[in-house]
């Protein structure tokens, strides 16, 4: 039996990220984290944690916060790491401004404005198709409000304090993907660029009417750019049966 491959979301978000892409992706075995919600003081905790969840070998998809963590998964254990997806992720340390926009949100959300904090935020997630479309903004809302205030304040700051992935990312060799929306304005193409001019032989897939939470607007077209990469080495099919 291939792999299984594990969806990482990103901040504020859960497994029902990729749910309509792993419906897509008929037969593929797909594992999520614990409660579907990546939770963690720090990057190196979160995967950590998911290593010791996770079978010997497996594929791993991680968008955004997840990417991080999927490429410190692939650091730590790149024997067990078969494939790497990596969607709406960047590698870039942050601007002074930015660092300082992430630690305003910590703050907002510890004072109790968390509610207003991820409406702020629910704009910047999607391209002009998304914004306008309740039920994935309503999902949106439901996702974070799963993850809770405390949870999404530990994510921002795992997101701060992160280790810098550049310098591995010319040891991956693993077949390997970037995804991204064309509307993205959390993580433009070209972050999405330069990861791909680091990795080694990494396809870069960009996907027109996307924004930053790209499985959500375009679950078919996230599943046809994975199915591409799942089946990339591969000497058959991947049998299994979706855990989300």
């Amino acid at each position: 039996m291939a792999e299984p491959v594990l969806f990482l979301p990103g901040a504020a978000c859960d497994g029902r990220l990729f749910q309509r892409t792993a419906r897509a992706l008929a037969g593929q075995r797909v594992l999520e984290p614990r409660d579907g919600v990546l939770d963690g003081a720090s990057v190196d905790e979160m995967a950590e944690a998911v290593l010791s969840e996770t079978p010997a070998r497996f594929a791993v998809c991680g968008l955004s916060l997840g990417g991080l963590v999927a490429l410190e998964l692939v650091r730590r254990a790149p024997d067990r790491v078969t494939r790497l997806a990596l969607m709406s992720t960047s590698v870039d340390p942050d601007a002074p401004a930015l660092r300082a926009m992430r630690e305003a949100t910590v703050a907002r959300v510890r004072q109790g404005a968390f509610d207003a904090q991820i409406e702020t935020l629910i704009p910047l997630l999607f391209g002009a198709a998304g914004r306008a479309d309740p039920a994935i903004t309503g999902l949106a809302r439901a996702m974070a409000r799963h993850v809770g205030a405390e949870r999404y304040a530990h994510q921002v700051e795992a997101i701060l304090n992160r280790p810098d992935p550049r310098p591995h990312l010319a040891t991956i060799t693993c077949p390997s993907v970037v995804i991204c929306g064309a509307e993205d304005v959390v993580t433009p193409v070209e972050t999405h660029l330069r990861i791909v001019a680091g990795l080694s032989g990494a396809k870069l897939a960009v996907i027109e009417g996307g924004g930053h939470l790209l499985p959500l607007e375009q679950p078919t077209r996230v599943a046809a750019e994975l199915r591409d990469w799942l089946d990339t080495g591969s000497d058959g099919p991947h049998p299994g049966s979706s855990n989300i």
